[in-house]
């Protein structure tokens, strides 16, 4: 269980990345909030994106929505699949 200020390692699947030359997480929080998470870190041989998620941006509680965006060297950026997780508030 995912709790509110806590940190957490993320790490999203993603395909076909052997020429891809950097990558970010994109994320909606549940008041609608959007960022993007970057530098991620991006392992073309396990074909993952990965993130640490400091202690003080998991900060709203409930469905937060994720998608890794890869950037490749011919200029593509192409979003992978979108994920979700549930934080919780301190007292669930």
């Amino acid at each position: 269980m995912i709790k509110l200020n806590q940190p957490l390692t993320l790490t999203l699947t993603v395909n076909d990345v052997d020429t891809a030359t950097g990558a970010a997480i994109e994320y909606r929080k549940p008041d609608g909030t959007t960022g993007t998470w970057t530098p991620a870190t991006l392992d073309t041989g396990a074909a993952t994106v990965s993130y640490d998620i400091p202690a003080d941006e998991l900060d709203v509680a409930g469905h937060w929505h994720v998608i890794a965006v890869v950037t490749f060297a011919d200029g593509d950026v192409i979003p992978g699949e979108a994920h979700t997780f549930r934080v919780y508030s301190r007292y669930a």
